[in-house]
């Protein structure tokens, strides 16, 4: 079939594709499409939206959240908690799906459908999208649902059929999510756009990153947040398989989180299987890449981090450049792998493509392409459904979030979470670990342990409060105490998580009581100075406005290219009523 073949000749093309790629994706998160709301590690999804200082980053001098937390708020606000969460999810792993077909169609134009169907399912039943989602972290997994159209962006503007526009959009919409998708985005449209470099196009493309930025990367940078060099080697890529790291990453695996793994990258036959498919995937893909190195220079700075950062040697440079203001963002390198993942994707395309044309009847080239779909999946048979029980979506007990509520009511305070440690347990989510929930429901600035606890240490969190709290706690100082001494307005001590609670209860005892109920105990702090309402600094608010004002000029723009293209081609082009 030719590129120009009559569209009667496609006539599932419109709609095959996109099928699959609910379906799989659907197949994958499984239980976590149920009504509620799944709270899984960094994942701590809040079931009443609300816009809390911790969402809008006050309090915080590194605003990780920030935007991401407020889109998903506004979101939760007009839809519910649970539905917003859903369709984030599902509309990620679809977007990375049909976005890695769109490339493989820039690269290969005269793929069927059923081709499109192998790269679809490639795009979202893999290692890197299982592990990611498997630790809750959906932002990472937005940057990677916007790499493929930046790739495809990337190489329509140095062939000169796209626009710089087009890359600008995908910065903007990776933004969404705050510093991690961004930066993933970034490592691919900067090198895209030096490729053809246009001065206009460079300053627009550096303009848009400075803007997007600003949101978070002003409040941190005034509050001197700096990196701490011992995430370098706590988030190196590790091996996920018995094959070793850089065949680990090879794959698509290579995470560093080992509580993501899926258990079917620790069997040598399984894991295997997919090495060998993956490097089948990037021989078919990697011919076509070297004749048009386009999408290889596109791929270049994303490699060379994931490369540097697996890299034992380049560790002390790399630990220096973690120390730097915003260096931090490069200390967990295996995001950058997104690239090589989408590329894995499109080789799976292009190798079904080279077996129906291999000279085999239909008969025998369908099953054979019908294989090639599923293979990413038998490779990798566990995770379906939910991940093994990791992914459910849950209902927040009603007790808690009256609790909340009463606390959020409450006169202006810092709010003190017991106990001292991020992770929690929680009963009522099946014991599943998660980042507790409080901060982001509770309408007061929370003052929690920030800090990231690792098997083999502990990386140091980035508020100063905290920080003290935790050293004083260290020193021997009851949390408590510790947190009186931080100037608390209150004390929310979180039951049935998964850790005793018994010392700091019996420590608040006599404190007047906001709220006592079943999963939360919230008491008044004595003597704390009273604090004004919380409210964004002057460097939030220039964030904030600088990062509104540049999404608002690049879905203008991106508004009037598709209104201009719509007047061109559409049913009443003016081309035609001219004719």
């Amino acid at each position: 079939m030719t590129a120009d073949a009559p569209r009667s000749d496609r006539p599932f093309e419109n709609w095959l594709t996109p099928a699959v790629a609910l379906t799989t994706g659907a197949l994958l998160l499984g239980p976590a499409l149920a009504p509620g709301v799944v709270v899984a590690y960094d994942m701590p999804w809040s079931p009443t939206p609300r816009l809390t200082p911790f969402a809008l980053g006050i309090g915080t001098p590194a605003p990780r959240a920030v935007p991401g937390d407020a889109v998903i708020t506004m979101l939760g606000m007009a839809l519910g908690a649970g539905l917003a969460q859903g369709l984030v999810l599902l509309g990620m792993l679809v977007a990375a799906s049909l976005g890695a077909v769109r490339l493989m169609r820039l690269l290969a134009p005269t793929a069927g459908p059923a081709i499109g169907t192998v790269t679809a399912v490639a795009a979202i039943w893999n290692p890197f999208v299982v592990e990611r989602l498997a630790i809750g972290q959906w932002v990472v997994l937005l940057g990677y649902a916007v790499t493929p159209w930046a790739l495809g962006a990337g190489l329509r503007w140095w062939s000169g059929t796209g626009t710089a526009a087009a890359l600008a959009g995908c910065l903007a919409v990776a933004s969404l999510g705050g510093a991690n998708p961004w930066v993933m985005v970034g490592a691919v449209a900067i090198p895209a756009v030096l490729g053809r470099p246009r001065p206009g196009a460079i300053l627009g493309i550096l303009a848009v990153l400075v803007g997007t930025a600003a949101v978070w990367a002003v409040p941190a940078l005034t509050a001197g947040a700096d990196g701490d060099a011992a995430g370098v080697d706590a988030f190196a890529p590790r091996a996920d398989t018995p094959f070793g790291t850089v065949l680990s990453l090879v794959s698509g695996g290579g995470f560093w989180n080992a509580a993501s793994w899926p258990s079917a990258r620790s069997q040598p036959l399984l894991a295997g299987a997919a090495l060998v498919l993956a490097l089948a995937c990037a021989t078919a893909v990697l011919r076509r890449v070297f004749q048009d190195r386009r999408l290889l220079g596109t791929l270049l700075v994303p490699t060379l981090i994931v490369a540097v950062g697996t890299v034992p040697a380049a560790r002390v440079p790399w630990a220096l450049l973690a120390e730097v203001p915003g260096g931090g963002l490069l200390r967990d390198s295996q995001k950058f792998l997104a690239a090589w993942v989408i590329v894995l994707a499109v080789g799976a395309g292009m190798l079904a493509e080279a077996v129906s044309r291999s000279g085999r009847t239909r008969a025998t080239a369908g099953p054979l392409v019908a294989a090639l779909a599923l293979a990413p999946v038998a490779v990798l048979p566990t995770v379906v459904w939910g991940l093994e029980g990791r992914l459910r979506a849950v209902v927040v007990p009603e007790d808690l979030e009256r609790a909340v509520m009463q606390l959020s009511k409450a006169p202006a305070g810092k709010v003190g979470l017991l106990p001292w440690n991020q992770y929690r347990r929680y009963d009522w989510n099946a014991d599943r670990i998660s980042l507790t929930i409080l901060p982001r429901m509770v309408n007061q600035v929370v003052v929690f342990d920030d800090s990231l606890p690792l098997v083999d240490g502990r990386v140091p969190g980035e508020d100063p409060v905290a920080r003290a709290v935790s050293e004083a706690i260290a020193g021997g100082t009851p949390p408590v105490d510790a947190l009186l001494r931080a100037n608390v307005g209150y004390l929310a001590i979180e039951r049935g998580a998964g850790l005793d609670t018994l010392a700091d209860e019996a420590a608040a005892a006599g404190m007047p009581v906001i709220a006592d109920t079943p999963h939360l105990l919230v008491v008044e702090a004595p003597r704390a100075s009273p604090l004004p309402d919380p409210q964004l600094t002057d460097a939030q608010r220039a964030g904030w406005g600088l990062t509104l004002g540049t999404w608002f000029l690049v879905g203008l723009m991106g508004v009037g290219r598709v209104s201009q293209k719509w007047l061109r081609t559409g049913p009443y082009s003016l081309v035609r009523l001219r004719s």
